[in-house]
């Protein structure tokens, strides 16, 4: 069932990564992309630096929610342990309407997240454990046009899983077609 689950997730996800570009109306399409830096703190490990890129694939159902996919990636070595995790994220954002340049949002989505972790005990021996989770995540944040095809975006992002994390986000989106 989970393989099922993780195929039918993947093959939507890229689906939606090869929607048609379109400028001339909202609706699914392609429309940014960007990257991020992040601060991760994942439970039971402290915090560390991780970075992603994200596209804006444009309006679906009503009015101001887009849909914002990802890949983010994230590793922590801890004394005799790495750990690593890559995320895939099929998010939506909801944009509160405002009159201001600053754009908040709100929003979650699923994760499919690959996660891998490495131990060297020196001459014990080692060994690595990986899991595969399906997850969900809730956001919120800022954009904030910087140029006229420049996004700055800020998000905080909790990921609750197997292995539950939160992120503190900052990026930019380069919007095609305006």
């Amino acid at each position: 069932m989970k393989r099922i689950l993780i195929g039918v997730f993947t093959v939507a996800l890229l689906c939606s990564l090869g929607a048609e570009t379109s400028s001339a109306q909202e609706g699914l399409g392609f429309y940014g992309i960007g990257g991020r830096l992040s601060y991760v703190n994942p439970e039971n490990l402290d915090g560390t630096i991780g970075f992603g890129v994200h596209a804006d694939l444009g309006e679906v159902f009503v009015e101001n929610l887009r849909i914002f996919p990802s890949i983010e990636y994230w590793s922590k070595s801890v004394s005799v342990l790495d750990f690593s995790q890559l995320a895939i994220n099929a998010d939506a954002r909801y944009y509160f309407p405002t009159s201001g340049n600053i754009a908040f949002f709100a929003g979650g989505g699923l994760v499919l997240a690959f996660n891998s972790a490495d131990i060297d005990l020196g001459p014990f021996g080692s060994g690595n454990a990986s899991t595969t989770d399906i997850g969900l995540d809730l956001l919120g944040g800022i954009d904030l046009p910087i140029q006229e095809n420049l996004n700055f975006t800020a998000e905080a992002k909790f990921l609750a899983s197997d292995l539950s994390v939160f992120k503190i986000s900052a990026g930019v989106t380069y919007m095609l077609g305006k």
